[in-house]
C-alpha cells in the first residue's frame, strides 16, 4: 500500500486534482491520498508489536484488546518480514 501525504497548498492542489476539494482534513492543512483501490490484508498474530496513540504518543496495546477495536478510519504503519506484521504503530494525523 502507498500513501501521500500533503500539507498546506500541496494539500488542498491535491484533493482539487482528486475531486475531493471539501475533504475535511483540509481544515487541519493536510490530505491523504490513498491511490489504491483494494486494500491488502495481513493477518495479525499474538506476537505483532501493536502501538497506538494515545494523544500524539504511540504505547503500547494488548493484542487480543486491539482485534476487537473498529480500526476503520485509524490509519497504522507495517513492518513486514516477509508475508508476517512484526510491528504496527497508529501514525498521527492532525
Amino acid at each position: 500500500m502507498f500513501h501521500e501525504w500533503f500539507s498546506g497548498e500541496d494539500a488542498q492542489k491535491a484533493a482539487t486534482e482528486d475531486n475531493q476539494a471539501n475533504a475535511g482534513s483540509l481544515n487541519n492543512n493536510f490530505y491523504i491520498r490513498n491511490a489504491e483501490i483494494e486494500n491488502e490484508k495481513y493477518e495479525l498474530t499474538s506476537d505483532t508489536l501493536i502501538f497506538v496513540l494515545d494523544g500524539a504518543q504511540l504505547k503500547p496495546a494488548d493484542y487480543q484488546q486491539f482485534v476487537q477495536e473498529d480500526i476503520t478510519d485509524r490509519l497504522f504503519r507495517l513492518s513486514l518480514v516477509g508475508d508476517k506484521v512484526v510491528l504496527l504503530e497508529e501514525a498521527y494525523r492532525p
